[in-house]
């Protein structure tokens, strides 16, 4: 039983927390949050393989 009230008593304050953790991000933001993650990417693994080069070469 006691478990229960706990249960009861809980929930609302975890629906309260859901709300700012589901809030909507601007789309523009999280593109270019994705756009500069995918160029570090892409920039790093260039410098892999140039260095890569260098070294077999």
């Amino acid at each position: 039983m006691p478990v229960i009230v706990m249960k009861d008593h809980a929930e609302p304050l975890m629906n309260e927390d859901d709300h700012d953790r589901i809030r909507p991000s601007p789309s523009g933001k999280s593109n270019q949050k994705y756009l500069l993650r995918w160029a570090l990417v892409i920039f790093s693994l260039a410098v892999w393989f140039v260095m890569a080069a260098l070294l077999i070469w």
